[in-house]
């Protein structure tokens, strides 16, 4: 057994009840959002309820609620086929943008007509992508319902 002095022993014990902890700062960066592409579609017509034989105008419109562009975007919409028919158009309505910045909108607009009575209902989609080329696909199969009556 090492022997020692009564003053060594103190100092020690000083050293060791004492002393200052050395504070290590130590800096954790907050992490950057990753830029997101997000597309809102909304699908609106002028009325929710007519008649076998009457036409009603829908809207779509896109938002892009996203934090980077959005680009070569496909973008449609379609109607129930037994209970509801499109107007002025053999296909369905549709179009094409190059780019939709971030806060932008678009929107396109088309007549359907009550074809029986029913419940029909007109969904919209759309495809774009982002700066890298990654496809995003936005889909609301069911965004507007429509009742046909007969009066």
């Amino acid at each position: 057994m090492v022997s020692m002095s009564f003053r060594s022993r103190l100092r020690l014990l000083n050293l060791l009840l004492f002393r200052r902890p050395r504070l290590l700062l130590h800096h954790t960066p907050t992490p950057t959002p990753t830029p997101r592409l997000n597309v809102q579609l909304i699908v609106a017509a002028d009325k929710n309820t007519f008649e076998v034989g009457e036409i009603v105008r829908v809207t779509i419109s896109l938002h892009n609620v996203g934090s980077v562009e959005a680009l070569n975007l496909e973008f449609g919409a379609k109607a129930n086929n037994i209970y509801l028919e499109h107007l002025g158009v053999e296909r369905v309505p549709s179009g094409i943008s190059e780019f939709v910045g971030h806060g932008a909108s678009i929107q396109f607009a088309f007549d359907v007509r009550g074809k029986t009575e029913g419940r029909g209902a007109i969904g919209g989609r759309v495809i774009c992508h982002n700066s890298q080329d990654n496809r995003y696909d936005f889909l609301n199969e069911e965004a507007v319902v429509i009742q046909v009556t007969i009066q």
